[in-house]
Parts: structure tokens; C-alpha cells; sequence
């Protein structure tokens, strides 16, 4: 897959959750969405991570053993009840519980991911608190 293929697979996540990084507030938040984006671009070619919108959305991150795969449902109020208690500046200890959530695997199982799996998952964690 192409760079620009990846991009617009992307795309279409961003637009579902009419997410536009340019109008994130939060500086933080911003710059660390920024610095890992292009690592969800390569994992997209490399086939590790899919956008399938078909009755709602759901995300797939293939784990780097190539055989487990982590579908994040869409996003809703259940979902984000689970960064309650987090401090409002935590932006990691937030998206690690929303994944938790959206995979159905709890934070803990976010927090166990190594290495690239967990920075991909990050990342996407990071964009879903701008929804």
C-alpha cells in the first residue's frame, strides 16, 4: 500500500469522528498526536492496522506476533466513563483506559502491550480523546 493510500484509509477514521488535529486545543495533546501519527501511517501499509466502517466503525491493530488483533469498537458513553478519575492532564493514563474500554480487554491489557503495539495503540488513544 502507498503512503498516500494509508493516509486516506486514515482519513476516513478522522472523518467518521469529524476529527480535525489542526483544531485540537490542547498543545499537549496536539504534539504527541502529531509525532505518532506517522507511525499509524506505516502500520496501516504494513497491514497492522485497518479501518473498517461498516455499521458504525471499528479499528483492528494486528499485534506485531502477525496472529492477535485488537478490534476497538466505536467510540460512546461507556467508553469514556471509564477515563473518569483520571487527572485532566493524563493523556496516556486516559487513553489507556478508553482502549481498554473500546477492545473489550480493560486497561490493563493496554498497558501489558510492548513496544510498537502499545505506541500504535497510544496514538489512536490520543486522536479518540478529541472525540
Amino acid at each position: 500500500m502507498t503512503k498516500e493510500s494509508a493516509k486516506n484509509e486514515l482519513k476516513k477514521m478522522l472523518d467518521y469522528y469529524e476529527i480535525d488535529i489542526d483544531e485540537i486545543e490542547d498543545k499537549d495533546l496536539k504534539r504527541a498526536i502529531l509525532q505518532g501519527y506517522d507511525r499509524l501511517i506505516k502500520a496501516v501499509r504494513l497491514g497492522r492496522l485497518a479501518v473498517k466502517i461498516e455499521d458504525g466503525i471499528k479499528i483492528l491493530q494486528t499485534l506485531r506476533d502477525g496472529v492477535t488483533v485488537i478490534e476497538y469498537r466505536e467510540i460512546d458513553g461507556t467508553a469514556k466513563t471509564e477515563m473518569a478519575g483520571k487527572a485532566a492532564d493524563d493523556n496516556y493514563g486516559k487513553a489507556y483506559a478508553l482502549m481498554g474500554s473500546l477492545s473489550g480487554l480493560g486497561e490493563g491489557a493496554i498497558k501489558k502491550l510492548k513496544s510498537v503495539d502499545l505506541s500504535l495503540a497510544e496514538v489512536l488513544g490520543l486522536i479518540f480523546l478529541s472525540v
